[in-house]
């Protein structure tokens, strides 16, 4: 540990969960109860004693579109923003808490627009933090199947749940990375600030539930001249 990693308002900072390395804490092998649970619409499930799960797919994706000249070398790229890309969760069960906990999540994220209004659901875990993901969309709940047969040993069950982040429309400018060179400097992307300040208290409240055992939320103490 180099020291802890607490922010503005005692808030796990931005680079720090970028970050996300033994220097600060946040890695599976310093902190692996924090890789352990996700946080779905408010319901929490930890393994192993709610299940197993196994996050696949989730990435930051970008859209660039890219023009061939006739006769040149190159391409003309041109930054269009990003695009939220479908990703899943898929949950192992082999005890009945298990099976309560999958199933209750899943009861929870059907959609009925007759009762309620379609919308989307606030996610976190720690991995999905580096991308910044902290809000998704329902696309598939699946239905729990079993694995292997009678002869395979104890009863394993999985699950698979298809999310895709959920990225309102923000409008920005169409760049090109030489128009940005021209400039001296990057392509300003549109902000996501709602996005980090869900990640960056959920991050903080899940540290201090675990009892901050790494010291990530203590301050430094102050050094004689």
């Amino acid at each position: 540990m180099n020291g802890p990693v607490i922010g503005v308002n005692g808030l796990i900072t931005a680079n720090a969960i970028l970050a996300a390395s033994s220097t600060t804490g946040l890695d599976p092998w310093s902190s692996p109860q924090l890789h352990d649970e996700i946080d779905i619409a408010g319901l929490t499930l930890a393994a192993p004693g709610d299940c197993w799960f196994q996050i696949t797919g989730a990435e930051r994706a970008y859209r660039w579109d890219v023009k061939d000249g006739a006769g040149l070398q190159g391409a003309i790229e041109t930054y269009r923003g990003r695009t939220p890309p479908p990703f899943q969760i898929t949950f192992y069960m082999w005890t009945p808490q298990h099976w309560v906990s999958v199933t209750n999540l899943f009861a929870s994220l059907q959609y009925d627009p007759t009762k309620l209004a379609v919308k989307a659901y606030p996610i976190f875990h720690v991995a999905l933090s580096i991308l910044g993901i902290s809000q998704v969309i329902v696309e598939g709940i699946g239905l729990p199947t079993k694995v292997g047969d009678w002869q395979s040993g104890p009863d394993m069950f999985t699950a698979v749940l298809k999310l895709r982040e959920f990225y309102p429309i923000l409008p920005i400018p169409p760049q090109t990375p030489d128009q940005a060179a021209l400039a001296n400097q990057p392509p300003q992307l549109s902000p996501d600030i709602q996005n980090q300040q869900n990640i960056q208290n959920k991050l903080t409240q899940q540290i201090r539930n675990a009892g901050d055992p790494l010291g990530l939320l203590t301050p430094p103490a102050p050094t004689g001249s």
